[in-house]
């Protein structure tokens, strides 16, 4: 090996644990290596990697030398974690600066990555009010709600890969927010619609759907819907159609995610295992131009008692449209699963019984 690396040898080799972010570790071995500021220590570490690599080029981002390096130095690896996903999304419901609870630090000393939620504001487990070195000013306002982040967190924070869990539901969370608060402003002419929005959201808000699975979600949201105005099944399409329309349908302007993925893939399930969506489909699978929807009748689609204003039919053909080509593709590759429909409404009345 080459003779710099015998230059970097650290008394201190406390392990990563699984709710510390990455730069909060390096920070933490710094302090307790007598370094005086991280940047050195940081500094330090590049010239241990590049000794190590002798010099070659690399393209690892400035984070990832300083995992390798510590990997080389302690003699084990340290797990990937969820900070590049916290990092890409800084802005919003993370602080700059990330709180503390005085008698979480005085039982261990290092930062739960939870501290840098900004909505995060009292400790799950003593109930303390967190302490800020400095006013945080992140920008924007916080997506989630303090009650909903501190649930999650509750739920999540002992469990395994505890980091992704708790940034993969506050992702849901956020998504669930978008689903509704959508439909919400599609349907505004309607008061019963507006007023089950808000029974949903403030639903989500409480952690009502904390831990389902996306089809259960908009199960669940479905029904809650139909309870004030027309059906179940009308909704669910409704859902599924504005998770997967482009701009001129029901357009909804979903981040693109992993979460969204996931919703994205059980959406497209749903509406080709659903049999009055796969009719009209089969209709449509071969148009070139949206003008050749206007003969196409939604009467199966649409339910007595929600009168639809053109506008609003105008945006679920468009969305039909640019769904036409779905139903091949992944309806039936699912020949040995029985069609999710024909399980709904027992699926559905068991979580809305329970949950809402």
């Amino acid at each position: 090996m080459p003779n710099g690396l015998n230059l970097m040898k650290l008394l201190y080799r406390g392990e990563k644990l699984d709710d510390e972010f990455l730069p909060d570790y390096v920070q933490r071995m710094s302090h307790n290596n007598g370094f005086l500021d991280v940047r050195r220590f940081k500094k330090a570490l590049t010239k241990y990697y590049k000794v190590w690599a002798g010099g070659r080029p690399h393209r690892l981002r400035y984070q990832a030398v300083s995992r390798v390096s510590l990997e080389l130095i302690l003699e084990r690896n340290i797990p990937h974690d969820e900070y590049q996903r916290f990092y890409n999304r800084k802005r919003g419901e993370w602080r700059n600066e990330p709180g503390l609870c005085r008698s979480c630090w005085d039982a261990k000393q290092y930062f739960r990555f939870y501290w840098w939620l900004r909505g995060y504001e009292q400790c799950h487990i003593h109930h303390e009010k967190l302490i800020y070195r400095e006013v945080s000013c992140s920008d924007g306002r916080k997506a989630v709600s303090s009650s909903l982040i501190h649930l999650i967190v509750m739920k999540y924070s002992g469990a395994d890969l505890c980091q992704k869990k708790i940034i993969d539901e506050l992702d849901r969370s956020i998504f669930d927010q978008k689903i509704v608060s959508g439909i919400r402003e599609y349907f505004e002419f309607d008061r019963n619609v507006l007023a089950a929005s808000e029974v949903i959201l403030r639903g989500i808000a409480t952690g009502k759907l904390i831990g389902k699975r996306a089809d259960e979600k908009l199960q669940i949201i479905a029904r809650l819907l139909s309870r004030y105005v027309a059906n179940k099944d009308f909704w669910l399409r409704i859902l599924v159609l504005a998770v997967l329309a482009r701009d001129r349908g029901l357009y909804l302007a979903l981040p693109l995610s992993e979460i969204g993925r996931e919703v994205i893939e059980t959406c497209r399930y749903i509406i080709c295992t659903d049999p009055k969506v796969g009719c009209l489909l089969e209709k449509i699978k071969d148009f070139k131009e949206f003008r050749q929807m206007e003969d196409i009748s939604l009467q199966e689609f649409m339910c007595d008692d929600l009168i639809l204003p053109g506008h609003i039919i105008i945006r679920i053909k468009w969305s039909l449209f640019t769904c036409r080509n779905m139903l091949i593709q992944s309806g039936r590759d699912h020949v040995n699963i029985s069609p999710i429909w024909d399980h709904l409404p027992k699926i559905i009345d068991l979580s809305v019984n329970r949950e809402f």
